[in-house]
């Protein structure tokens, strides 16, 4: 496939275009910078704000998977009801 601008590919019709080269360099590179500052610090990382975890849940899927186990009856949930009821 060649590699076309965006506005190259908007002109064809598409409204967006993503580079999974570039992307992922991207994450590679800041997941090598955060495990180069891991590396350096004397204590570990604070633990996460509950919106940091949020956005992950929301950004990740998670909170949607949730709701299908949910939906599904999933033995976690089932197990919930019983001591909730």
């Amino acid at each position: 496939t060649p590699a076309l601008s965006p506005n190259e590919l908007e002109e064809m019709g598409y409204s967006f275009a993503a580079y999974p080269f570039d992307i992922m360099c991207t994450i590679i590179e800041s997941v090598q910078t955060k495990l180069e500052d891991l590396k350096q610090r004397d204590k570990p990382p604070e633990s996460p704000s509950s919106e940091t975890v949020e956005k992950l849940w929301e950004i990740s899927g998670f909170n949607a998977y949730q709701e299908e186990q949910k939906q599904y009856g999933c033995a976690q949930y089932k197990q919930e009801k019983v001591e909730a009821g």
